[in-house]
């Protein structure tokens, strides 16, 4: 029996964000299955497939099809001529891929339903994390990383704000917002509860709403210029010796992102065509070989260059002003401040947030122009009653 194309989907969607489920619980049951190259190639594997069996509805975006196939020969042509690991090549692949896939996929309310209960345990079991991560990750108590805690905490806030929204209950999404600020300030990561407190602000001022919607490109546009441009500044300040107190936070300025950053901004200075071209995730710094470069703009740019690096973040700004759903956006919007100080676009296992956030974006866009269409036929059908 050949399988039909929403029957593929229904199950690689299925079986996708059931890997996800486990790989986030892995860690509480002390198992090790799903590895850094596992995910990749998990991801590999399944993005393909819905890849080539979507890709009809995937072309209906010729532009973006057409830029995605010129990034991917870009890539090919990164791993000929520097020195790019296979592994950092098919994940910035499953990045493109993803988004186009997300965005073509048609999916109904219950497979909503389903990424909902993940987001609301996933949501729980940090919010529960949380509490006292820092001394318990220090000590050995636990391996969750705080800021990984943080940035899950934030991300499913947004599932679970979507849901409590869709659901009409202002009162207890508005208690919502003020436990998840409580458990990602117990984080201490800075960049989750700054893209929390930006989502905040959007969401429940109006003008602020309004606005940013109508500038949404603007807004997206600059966050990635901010972003690109960040740690070339904040290696700058440490080197200058400027310092101030962060708010709402018991960090120090500086905790080891500027010793990080400044070989790395060495190493693309040394020629200017690095910076175009990049120099390869494997590419040796004074600091030896760079696993976690704790930025996603910079990595991005030391790994593939700003080519490479305009063209993916068009087709990702492309995508997500395509979206109706104001609080899709501005999660996005939010999510892309993470990326300041952490690698959230070059990690397996924070892409698939931004897949699920698309997911759910177009999900609720087709729902609002069926709405529409529907309003539209109604209203017809009066004009035509009252013409007769």
């Amino acid at each position: 029996m050949v399988l039909k194309k929403k029957q593929i989907n229904s199950i690689i969607y299925y079986t996708y964000f059931i890997l996800f489920f486990l790989s986030q619980i892995q860690g509480y049951f002390k198992l090790s299955i799903f590895g850094l190259g596992s995910n990749i190639i998990f991801n590999f594997i399944l993005l393909t497939i819905l890849f080539v069996v979507n890709i009809k509805d995937i072309k209906k975006d010729f532009f973006s099809f057409i830029l995605s196939i010129f990034i991917i020969l870009l890539l090919l042509a990164s791993f000929a001529y520097t020195n790019c690991g296979v592994g950092s090549i098919l994940n910035l692949y499953n990045f493109i891929i993803g988004i186009l896939v997300f965005n073509a996929i048609d999916i109904d309310r219950k497979k909503i339903k389903f990424i909902y209960a993940v987001g609301l345990f996933i949501y729980f079991r940090n919010f529960l994390l949380s509490f006292n991560i820092w001394n318990n990750y220090l000590y050995g108590v636990t391996s969750d990383n705080p800021n990984s805690v943080g940035i899950n905490l934030f991300f499913s806030y947004i599932l679970v704000y979507n849901f409590l929204k869709d659901k009409k209950k202002p009162v207890l999404n508005f208690l919502l917002l003020l436990v998840t600020f409580y458990g990602v300030y117990s984080t201490n990561c800075r960049s989750a509860l700054l893209a929390l407190f930006i989502f905040a602000v959007i969401m429940y001022f109006p003008f602020a709403k309004k606005y940013v919607y109508k500038h949404r490109t603007v807004f997206l546009w600059l966050i990635v210029i901010i972003g690109a441009v960040f740690p070339f500044i904040y290696v700058n300040m440490y080197q200058n010796n400027y310092n101030f107190v962060m708010p709402f936070t018991n960090k120090e300025l500086y905790t080891g992102r500027e010793h990080l950053w400044s070989p790395i901004i060495m190493e693309l200075n040394k020629e200017k065509i690095n910076y175009f071209i990049g120099l390869g995730s494997n590419h040796m710094t004074d600091r030896g070989l760079i696993n976690n470069f704790h930025s996603w703009y910079l990595g991005f740019i030391f790994s593939f260059g700003i080519v490479i690096f305009t063209m993916c973040f068009i087709i990702l700004i492309r995508k997500t002003k395509a979206l109706n759903r104001k609080n899709i956006i501005f999660a996005i919007l939010s999510f892309l401040i993470i990326g300041y100080v952490e690698t959230v676009g070059l990690w397996t296992s924070t892409q698939i947030l931004i897949y699920i956030l698309f997911l759910i974006g177009r999900f609720e866009t087709k729902e609002d122009n069926n709405d529409n269409s529907i309003y539209s036929d109604i209203q017809s059908k009066r004009i035509t009653k009252k013409m007769f």
